[in-house]
């Protein structure tokens, strides 16, 4: 909101002269909370990290299929699931085409919820949307479909990478 508030969308549109859809609200998605989110497979708040995710995949793809370029500030790196997803899935139906993904981060994100020591789910979107990690239950991520996957072909990563007993400057 303080992007927002200190004026990110007169930016775009008078400095990059972009026409810029804006529902003016942050959504916070406390609504999609279940009152039941038992840990499942060892990941943490499962039922509600996928029902905002899918929820950001289909207000993303909404937009992306009618060719907007859709920018999305906030979230842990969970977010990237419905970002991603809704943005493949668009972009496939419109242009026939895979996207392709530069992952700028210190760390993979490419868990599988059995190889994550702390169950978080914002260590997994890139196993999730690559297939690697997948579920049948709709309710924890079984919504994620081949046409919202990311080709590992389509991947590239650049981060930082610490090797022990070496210092980089």
């Amino acid at each position: 909101m303080a992007l927002i508030e200190n004026g990110l969308i007169k930016q775009l549109e008078e400095d990059l002269e972009f026409k810029v859809t804006y529902d003016g609200q942050v959504h916070n998605y406390t609504e999609l909370q279940p009152s039941d989110d038992p840990d499942y497979r060892g990941m943490k708040r499962p039922k509600f990290a996928s029902a905002v995710t899918k929820q950001v995949s289909d207000q993303v793809y909404a937009h992306a299929s009618s060719g907007k370029l859709v920018l999305t500030l906030g979230g842990d790196h969970s977010i990237a699931i419905g970002t991603v997803s809704g943005t493949a899935k668009a972009v496939r139906e419109r242009l026939g085409k895979d996207i392709a993904v530069i992952w700028v981060d210190a760390h993979a994100d490419i868990n599988t919820p059995e190889t994550s020591d702390s169950g978080n789910i914002h260590g997994m979107p890139v196993s999730f949307l690559t297939g690697l990690a997948t579920e049948e239950r709709e309710d924890v991520f079984g919504w994620i479909k081949e046409e919202h996957r990311l080709s590992t072909k389509k991947l590239v990563y650049i981060g930082e990478f610490l090797v022990p007993g070496m210092e980089f400057m």
